[in-house]
């Protein structure tokens, strides 16, 4: 029903950093505060997609070692 997707760690990488020179860009425009609040909610939305594909990434591990298992 779903296809699995996978990322290249390279893609997933340079997506991030140029979203980070981006992010960066913004708040230089905003100023101290709001490049400083900008930033805080970026790392809390980037610490909340980290947690998503780990967890994502755990499921299939159990998924595959059950199918090695047989079960």
């Amino acid at each position: 029903m779903f296809r699995l997707f996978h990322t290249h760690p390279l893609a997933l990488v340079s997506a991030l950093a140029i979203t980070l020179v981006v992010l960066l860009g913004v708040s230089r425009l905003a100023g101290r505060e709001g490049g400083l609040t900008l930033l805080h909610r970026v790392g809390v939305e980037l610490s909340q997609q980290v947690v998503v594909v780990g967890h994502r990434v755990v499921q299939q591990v159990v998924v595959v070692g059950q199918r090695l298992k047989g079960e």
